[in-house]
């Protein structure tokens, strides 16, 4: 026995043989003596042990199978170099491991089954299910030569990037993130899961015509996958897609439903400019679809309502969602339609709307050219967003706006709803700083600051680090 070998068991030479491996370390003159090693010890032991050795030996032999050994030599490898999910190493020989299992057993008598073997088994069943997970999400070994390039990069706040095709003009991403493999003790690459499916969630950016069969507009399928990167199971409210007895549908309840420990949330998205005189603020409505009485509405109905409304704060001294809400009590500010004069503030309030009420909003914002063309919100064409912010508490920004009367305006565009077709009237909306605080409480976080995964549906422009 070599002097470096000497009063150490076989466990103990395997541990530094597999040490050495793993390094990179192991010379050919290493693995002689190693074998060299592993052969004295086995003639060293008394005849009982060895059988004993033996049978134990084939205990393991008969647990596992050839998939089995090939995931394993899979996963036990350098611990130094992260690995994603599914690359191949091929350390080690069947002999070695069924003897770093008889290992990892800690001295299991040969008649005792190897629970400990069951432990490594299942761990390799998982990484195994994730492997599979990567295919099912469109990753496949052709793609990248068994998963060995698979790095999509790292993301502002620490989530991985997505994992992106192109094809035709469009772009699918995979999103990404990972999860810690206890045997490696790194942190795996693997497909994030759609919290309501559990499969792996992807999102496809550009014009798709088969958007509207499941979303009112291309910006919603954006917001419900922002909504599910942030770990909670999300739906389009299926309230949102039901028909009123006027045959049109019922637009005026929130877009998505999100589900936070048993809490069914009402989501409301829109979206907002990061450009331009509001590039700071969001423009929250407080009233919709609203005409004045006095005249016949014309291409300026939004300055007439507008100005109606300066002279009612003039003249009372009271804020602008006070003063719209005078005018509409005393018939001077009318509504096209009775059902539909709350705006998204107004929804907000649990008195006026109980269970329907709007719980939060999830506001994307765009650049000048893409917020410019105003209906590629309404049409079928995906667009990758510069920011999302969330206001956990409408309610909260209502207060906040009755209280601290930001500036408001009438869009200047005659508003005739998600169809362009609807009767022409104005909206009351209120500008509201992002970094606002109600109370202490800010009104709109960073979803991406918040949930780092959020930035994979992002604009990737200046997303990496």
């Amino acid at each position: 026995m070599l002097k470096r070998f000497e009063g150490l068991t076989r466990s103990q030479i395997f541990k530094q043989y597999q040490t050495l491996k793993n390094l990179n370390q192991l010379s050919p003159s290493d693995a002689v003596d190693f074998k060299e090693a592993f052969e004295e010890l086995e003639k060293a032991l008394p005849e009982a042990d060895r059988l004993a050795k033996q049978q134990l030996r084939q205990q393991a032999v008969d647990a596992y199978d050839e998939d089995f050994r090939n995931e394993y030599l899979q996963i036990i490898q350098d611990r130094s170099t992260p690995r994603m999910a599914g690359e191949a190493v091929g350390l080690l020989s069947d002999d070695d491991v069924i003897d770093f299992l008889i290992a990892f057993e800690k001295g299991a008598e040969p008649e005792k089954p190897l629970g400990s073997y069951g432990k490594v088994a299942d761990k390799v069943n998982e990484y195994a299910r994730l492997n599979q997970d990567l295919r099912d999400a469109g990753v496949k070994p052709s793609d990248l030569g068994m998963f060995e390039e698979l790095d999509t990069g790292e993301l502002r706040g620490g989530s991985p990037g997505p994992y992106i095709k192109t094809k035709k003009g469009k772009q699918t991403r995979v999103f990404m993130d990972r999860k810690f493999n206890e045997i490696t003790g790194q942190k795996e690459l693997v497909p994030f899961l759609d919290p309501d499916t559990n499969t792996p969630l992807s999102f496809t950016f550009g014009n798709q015509p088969e958007l509207y069969n499941k979303y009112n507009s291309a910006n919603e399928a954006i917001q419900l996958a922002a909504l599910k990167l942030m770990g909670k199971p999300s739906v389009m409210n299926p309230n949102n897609r039901k028909m009123g007895k006027d045959g049109r549908p019922m637009y005026h309840h929130a877009d998505f439903q999100q589900f936070d420990d048993d809490v069914t949330l009402n989501v409301e998205g829109m979206i907002r400019s990061v450009q331009g005189g509001y590039k700071n603020t969001v423009a929250v409505p407080s009233h919709t679809q609203i005409v004045p009485y006095a005249e016949v509405a014309g291409k300026d109905l939004p300055t007439k309502v507008r100005n109606l409304i300066n002279d009612e704060m003039r003249r009372s001294g009271a804020s602008a969602i006070n003063a719209t809400e005078a005018l509409l009590d005393r018939g001077v500010l009318g509504v096209s339609d009775q059902e539909f004069r709350d705006g998204k503030l107004f929804r907000a309030a649990n008195d006026r709307y109980g269970k329907e009420k709007y719980d939060q909003l999830i506001v994307s914002g765009y650049d000048k050219n893409a917020f410019d063309d105003y209906n590629f919100t309404q049409d079928t064409n995906a667009i990758a967003p510069r920011s999302i912010h969330i206001a956990k508490d409408l309610d909260l920004v209502r207060q906040y706006v009755e209280k601290f009367n930001p500036r408001f305006f009438t869009p200047k565009e005659i508003n005739r709803g998600k169809t362009g077709k609807g009767a022409p009237r104005a909206k009351v909306q209120h500008a509201i700083p992002i970094n606002a605080k109600m109370n202490g409480t800010r009104l709109f976080t960073d979803a991406v600051s918040e949930n780092p995964r959020v930035a994979q549906i992002m604009d990737l422009s200046n997303m990496y680090v």
